[in-house]
């Protein structure tokens, strides 16, 4: 827990990050991203809790902005305006482990293959549950295309 009485640390932490992110490509954040216009919102609470799609009684959000990132992307991808839902997540970890829910509960009968390289969340024992039947890629089996670190199709069936 942070301790007031030892304010030095949360100086060594900004240094130790901003140190880091001299010489940090950007990837799995973006870089060259001015973040000045929205400076003023982490002294305010907020909550986009719940289906960004019904009404809320909970008015302190951005739900208009969560819309319109869910109507860019609806459109990108030509989804007609009846058959699009979403909701914006924190990062690629929430989206791999809510897509995960969304496969077991639309295929329950299906089964999740994962390589190697696949996001941590999606083969690491904290989201297992989300399949009834998880199959991990194993080199042993031939399923594995070492060059790319992506299932082979050719041998999957097998």
């Amino acid at each position: 827990m942070l301790d007031l009485r030892h304010p030095g640390r949360l100086d060594d932490l900004f240094h130790s990050m901003e140190e880091a992110n001299e010489c940090f490509l950007g990837y799995p954040f973006a870089k060259g991203f001015n973040y000045e216009p929205l400076w003023r919102f982490p002294k305010l609470t907020g909550n986009n809790s719940g289906d960004p799609f019904t009404s809320a009684t909970y008015r302190v959000s951005s739900r208009t902005f969560e819309w319109e990132v869910i109507d860019f992307f609806a459109r990108l991808f030509r989804a007609r305006s009846d058959e699009f839902w979403g909701y914006v997540t924190n990062g690629g970890t929430e989206g791999n482990i809510y897509g995960l829910y969304l496969g077991r509960e639309l295929y329950p009968n299906g089964v999740a293959y994962f390589s190697r390289d696949t996001h941590f969340i999606c083969s690491g024992s904290n989201t297992v549950w989300y399949w009834r039947q998880p199959m991990f890629a194993d080199a042993s089996a031939g399923w594995w295309s070492f060059a790319a670190g992506a299932l082979s199709r050719d041998t999957l069936g097998t």
